[in-house]
């Protein structure tokens, strides 16, 4: 009597957990890994995450120069603060001509890295080296930012408003 008293039990305690959608074995899981993830939690344990949740949680690229314009030799500070939630190291490249970058890396938030303009007189402005550089980071995720730094000199002094941050 105690046998088939223990197996009702049993019987009873699986249909119970079926019920309740229990029908796997749920283990603590960071899908932060997956890159094709497309779902939105749906209980505790199987956490999926949006397909753009990195997007909203990559490197955001900030510097020092109030409006984003340096003269003839000049340079700007440059870093990324994600608030932690972009995967670190970051690669840094522009591709604008006349301006350069001291590093192409940098291995974690806060870390900065130096955009310089060639000094200017004398050069050909659109030959020479370009009016604005566009500076792009990405993180270890393929996550990217941009920003665009201008050369203050010339008769097109847009600031901030232009093309920027």
């Amino acid at each position: 009597m105690l046998k088939q008293r223990t197996i009702e039990v049993y019987f009873f305690t699986v249909m119970i957990a079926f019920h309740l959608c229990l029908n796997s074995p749920v283990l603590a899981e960071d899908c932060a890994d997956k890159k094709d993830v497309t779902q939105t939690p749906t209980r505790p344990g199987n956490a999926e995450y949006a397909g753009n949740w990195r997007n909203q949680c990559g490197p955001t690229i900030y510097d020092d120069d109030d409006d984003d314009m340096i003269g003839s030799g000049d340079s700007v500070n440059l870093w990324v603060d994600s608030g932690g939630a972009a995967c670190p190291p970051y690669t840094w490249s522009t591709s604008s001509a006349g301006w350069s970058l001291d590093s192409s890396t940098t291995g974690d938030d806060l870390e900065t890295v130096t955009l310089i303009l060639i000094e200017t007189p004398g050069k050909t402005c659109g030959t020479d080296f370009d009016v604005y550089s566009t500076v792009t980071v990405t993180d270890n995720c393929g996550v990217t930012d941009d920003i665009t730094i201008r050369y203050s000199g010339g008769a097109m002094g847009f600031g901030r408003g232009y093309n920027a941050k």
